[in-house]
């Protein structure tokens, strides 16, 4: 008995000893200096309602007064400039206050260009423009996983970059973690990066866990919630941050694993996806979440996510599933017992500079390693188009997607690309990672490859 104490003494001690160790790392958050909002509206961002086709939402900050908020918006070639007043609420961070504002603009007409801008009386924004997606079918939007700048300027450039080649998709889809830590110095950086797309495509964003504030009970940053005006169809306690947007025929599914702490916000979680994507006549549907299925950093496992979510990914049809979190670049496809490939597939990409260390497991089609890439989608129709770039434009990954009625048949055109697996520059120094084993893993990855190119369709 004596024994039995002694032991559970030592594991007290040194679980209390470890908690000691990790307590920054697990519960620790950063110092934020005090801010003050200016008068002037900024950090106008646009977004979508449930219904994509007809809806945008409109939200921006000002100063601490809860004033009279309003949006004035005119309707290319015509005169009659609309006023749609907007809801303010002043809402406190940990080193300032801003008063935020949102409003819904409906009925829009398809294929129309819209002015806009942004009043708190006497202070108004620039002006800006957005157009609405044609009638048909067809579009296309950007994807970016982890952004995640240290304030360096790379993603700056990257973005401006995207923005030049692609200045005509529907919206921009991000990944989670747009922020280094959730203090206002990183929120103005994210913004000043946005700047020239905020305000004029929409975004559909997605939680990431820098976004929330550490702790016993993680919460998260209240700037992240007003800035992004999503669709409250989510499931309880999740409005905003779980969410749905409806396309002609694509069904764009949100998921904020990051808020997910325990069984019964899993179990409401499973309940709601279940139901949307039963529900869901759409052609195409696309699911974002910042953790991954299956991670491609070295000794991570989100088996909540697995377990949960992918048995109804395969059962309802889900094509593609975006995600972040690992600062590496993973493709899983699913496969037939013929090897064929087919949805879902499984995505996780990162725009951010910081990159981690991967694992080689097999289950990656295709891997990536010290990579900042973006995704460039098309629909068009019963095909996708998924493709992934450098910062330089060269092709990384490129898939297309055949519809054919609860699954796609997934064609990879991307066999002949190199895959790049230079290991970051935080591990060179061989403290973090054993070269020698990682040069060793490497090799044995291309030797891989090079069976399955002669052995498989």
């Amino acid at each position: 008995m004596n024994t039995f104490f002694a032991i559970l003494i030592v594991i007290l001690l040194a679980g209390a000893a470890l908690v000691v160790w990790k307590w920054n790392t697990w519960f620790g958050n950063p110092p934020e200096t005090v801010y003050v909002t200016p008068q002037t509206p900024d950090r106008v961002i646009l977004t979508m309602g449930e219904d994509a086709t007809r809806t945008r939402r409109i939200s921006w900050r000002c100063d601490t007064t809860v004033s009279e908020g309003r949006v004035e918006i005119v309707r290319e070639n015509t005169s009659d400039t609309l006023v749609l007043p907007a809801k303010g609420e002043l809402v406190s961070s940990r080193s300032g206050r801003s008063a935020f504002y949102r409003t819904e603009l409906t009925d829009l007409l398809p294929g129309a260009t819209y002015h806009y801008r942004v009043v708190n009386t006497p202070h108004a924004s620039e002006w800006y423009t957005f157009s609405m997606p044609q009638p048909d079918s067809s579009f296309s939007f950007i994807y970016v996983g982890d952004i995640q700048d240290q304030v360096e300027g790379s993603t700056q450039d990257l973005f401006r970059s995207i923005h030049r080649q692609h200045p005509d998709v529907s919206f921009w889809a991000l990944g989670g973690d747009v922020i280094e830590r959730p203090t206002d110095a990183y929120w103005s950086y994210w913004y000043s990066t946005m700047d020239s797309i905020a305000g004029k495509i929409p975004f559909i964003a997605a939680t990431g866990n820098h976004e929330y504030l550490k702790g016993v009970i993680k919460k998260l940053d209240p700037r992240w919630t007003y800035s992004f005006s999503n669709p409250e169809n989510g499931p309880k306690d999740f409005a905003g941050r779980s969410y749905v947007v409806n396309f002609k025929d694509l069904c764009y599914i949100v998921i904020d694993t990051d808020g997910i702490q325990g069984a019964p916000s899993l179990y409401r979680h499973r309940q709601w996806l279940k139901k949307v994507l039963a529900a869901s006549d759409k052609k195409w549907k696309i699911v974002m979440m910042h953790h991954p299925v299956y991670s491609v950093r070295e000794g991570r496992n989100n088996y909540y996510v697995r377990y949960t979510f992918k048995p109804l990914f395969e059962q309802y049809g889900v094509d593609l599933v975006l995600q972040g979190h690992d600062h590496g670049y993973s493709r899983i496809t699913t496969k037939t017992k013929g090897h064929q490939k087919t949805s879902p597939v499984y995505i996780v990409s990162s725009s951010s500079p910081k990159a981690y260390n991967i694992g080689f497991a097999r289950i990656h089609d295709r891997l990536g390693s010290d990579l900042q890439l973006y995704q460039y989608i098309t629909i068009h129709g019963d095909t996708l188009r998924y493709r992934a770039y450098t910062p330089t434009q060269e092709l990384y990954d490129d898939l297309s997607f055949i519809d054919q009625g609860r699954t796609s048949t997934v064609i990879d055109h991307a066999k002949q690309l190199p895959e790049h697996l230079e290991l970051p520059p935080a591990y060179r120094n061989g403290k973090k990672v054993n070269l020698e084993k990682y040069q060793q893993k490497v090799k044995e990855r291309e030797a891989y490859k090079k069976t399955l190119s002669t052995t498989r369709p």
